[in-house]
């Protein structure tokens, strides 16, 4: 990862939607054809679907102008034959303007040349991504990095700010790495065993063992996994030797086998015999519906389950695409999130616009008295009955609150993007289920092995976790998924600020 600062133009520019979620404004869309129509221009939108929207309005505004014609979408649904054609256009085109509206696939790795300028629709999910998609720009000499960001809601508006000054400060999210990777240990098991033919157990636990990755994996729990295999008909033991069972042979001689990650089921989408790219599957996609893929509108005629297969054809008839589309926030963007809420510091990159929506939300927030360095204080906005506890956490102790609320069986609405929860509760009872919520996290086990059983969904990230025993499952989730550790500490030490919605500024 490239840390070295550079001369950067940067911009942010504020247009709210109607509602989060919603389609993007025209006045954006208007805004951000006016920026680019000159330029080599890169646009991260944060997903597929919402890519394939900027690329087919930014081109019908175009059509409309006399502009030119080159915009594109480029990720993993798009086809590689369209996708190599974008990048072989992008790297040896001279003059022509352009513009690609893209996901992570142009972060790393595929050289399309430098660009003039990078765009991103609303926040970045980390300050990694934001670095690997500005690097992109400015990569002449002579030339300045230009950023230029959107938000369409205050809180994607603060989020962006906040990644922009802990980039500015030099903090990068640090790599996360698996000390204990169980799911990839059971892959290595079989794998080994598939390659021999078979080996006696003692030798294959001695080399999973010796694998520096598994080096923090007790050998206790290395046994406990290849008595599982057996059990399940994974591995079977002859003539003193483990080799691969009937229920295993399916597993292993899968091409799914050779891959460590699990992908989404994924199908292709097929026009007069092309096939313009892949989309995952939903129970959305049906016959009749209209999807955006490839920079361009189609009609689903026939889905073809059994094959995997969608026809399509060009739509004409202004319906409603379906829309396919996340990631994990590093609490250290919420704390700096909330450091921007807590004091007045002027941010010039802003327009007015932006200027005023971050006004705004400070103004919400004045009447907490949070201090300028954030500590255990959080603020909770209480109206009737009801409460709104601000976080200000990341994305993976908001998902061990939410577990452990669920476990209490507690009613609640989060919301990631204001890292809040609403409570159907009063204030005073907040202290009693904090520690309700504190004596669930220290024996949160019982809970998770529960959850496992009842929703196998929630190891969906970990391909081959389903074959693990249901405790390794847990460490896998406590570990990659959740953070108790810091929920934990969050219901033990913070310190809640009360205001009435009706007395904040």
């Amino acid at each position: 990862l490239d840390k070295a600062h550079k001369e950067m133009l940067t911009e942010f520019r504020y247009f709210p939607a109607a509602r989060v979620g919603s389609d993007l404004p025209l006045d954006l869309l208007k805004d951000l054809y006016k920026q680019t129509s000159t330029s080599k221009a890169l646009i991260f939108p944060n997903s597929r679907g919402l890519a394939e929207v900027v690329a087919v309005k930014l081109r019908l505004i175009a059509d409309r102008v006399g502009g030119h014609a080159n915009y594109f979408s480029h990720h993993s649904s798009v086809n590689k034959e369209v996708r190599e054609y974008v990048e072989h256009f992008a790297k040896t085109n001279q003059r022509q303007p352009f513009c690609i509206a893209c996901t992570s696939t142009l972060e790393l790795g595929i050289d399309i040349g430098s660009v003039d300028k990078v765009v991103q629709i609303d926040a970045a999910q980390s300050v990694a991504a934001l670095i690997q998609r500005v690097g992109r720009s400015g990569r002449r000499d002579d030339a300045a990095s230009q950023l230029l960001l959107y938000a369409t809601n205050p809180w994607s508006l603060v989020q962006s700010l906040a990644c922009w000054r802990l980039y500015q400060a030099g903090f990068v999210e640090p790599l996360r790495q698996a000390r204990q990777p169980y799911d990839l240990l059971l892959h290595q098991a079989l794998s080994t065993v598939k390659e021999r033919g078979g080996l006696a157990r003692a030798v294959l636990l001695r080399e999973l063992q010796g694998n520096a990755a598994f080096a923090e994996i007790p050998s206790a729990a290395i046994e406990d996994i290849l008595t599982e295999l057996i059990q399940v008909n994974w591995l079977e033991v002859i003539g003193g030797e483990l080799i691969i069972e009937v229920e295993g042979e399916f597993t292993v001689n899968s091409r799914e086998f050779y891959s460590v990650f699990k992908s989404e089921p994924a199908f292709k989408v097929v026009h007069a015999g092309k096939t313009v790219g892949e989309i995952p599957y939903s129970p959305q996609v049906q016959d009749g519906e209209n999807l955006f893929l490839a920079a361009r509108t189609w009609k689903i005629q026939f889905v073809d389950l059994a094959a995997k297969r969608i026809e399509v054809v060009p739509a004409h008839d202004g319906k409603k695409p379906l829309f396919f589309g996340g990631g994990t926030v590093h609490p250290r963007i919420r704390q700096e999130m909330l450091h921007l809420l807590a004091t007045d510091s002027p941010q010039p990159e802003l327009d007015e616009a932006s200027q005023e929506a971050l006004r705004q939300l400070r103004r919400e927030f004045a009447g907490f008295g949070l201090p300028a360095v954030p500590g255990p204080e959080r603020p909770v906005v209480v109206k009737d009955n009801n409460l709104i506890l601000y976080t200000f956490a990341g994305t993976r102790f908001n998902r061990s609150l939410a577990f452990l609320l669920r476990a209490l069986d507690v009613e609640f609405l989060a919301d990631e993007a204001e890292s809040s929860f609403a409570l159907a509760l009063k204030p005073d009872l907040l202290p009693a289920l904090f520690e309700q919520l504190r004596l669930f996290a220290e024996d949160v086990d019982f809970h998770l092995q529960t959850a496992v059983a009842e929703t196998p969904a929630l190891l969906e990230f970990a391909k081959w976790s389903a074959a693990l025993p249901l405790r390794y499952q847990c460490k896998i989730l406590k570990e990659r998924y959740f953070d108790f550790e810091a929920a934990r500490a969050f219901l033990r030490e913070t310190v809640v600020f009360f205001a009435r919605a009706d007395l904040t500024p």
